[in-house]
């Protein structure tokens, strides 16, 4: 279970990284706003997405809130995401489908530190989609 939930992260990742969208359903896009940093990866049959969005709290000042939604080639890849991610210390936990979805308040206090985290993350990872690394991620994971 761990090795999917790693696996899955790594994935997730790996093609949040370009813009560009390939034959095989890679794509990614990285968009900051006043109030939220978010990326949509696609690869094959695997997406993904996460948001981080500022919003007013109870004391008056912005707080952040972290979503992510991972959709999984089958549903037991996406049921053993769900048990594992129940285990976890999120705010929220909801599995539908192929569908995993997680959200909890975001520890660090500024969307541009989301926006160049992504922003490191993809110029990693594009590396690796370009060398094959992701294409074997991937079918050593789901295949």
């Amino acid at each position: 279970m761990k090795k999917l939930i790693l696996t899955s992260a790594i994935l997730l990742a790996m093609v949040a990284c370009s813009s560009d969208d390939h034959n095989d359903g890679y794509s990614c896009s990285v968009n900051r706003t006043d109030k939220s940093v978010a990326y949509a990866v696609k690869y094959r049959d695997f997406e993904g997405s996460e948001t981080v969005t500022a919003y007013l709290n109870g004391q008056g000042s912005d707080s952040l809130f972290y979503i992510r939604k991972s959709t999984y080639p089958n549903v037991s890849a996406a049921n053993e995401e769900c048990e594992a991610m129940k285990h976890e210390y999120y705010d929220y936990v909801e599995c539908y489908g192929k569908t995993v979805e997680v959200g909890e308040r975001a520890e660090e206090e500024s969307l541009d530190y989301y926006k160049d985290y992504y922003e490191e993350r993809c110029a990693k990872y594009d590396k690796a989609y370009k060398n094959g690394e992701l294409e074997k991620s991937y079918d050593k994971t789901f295949n």
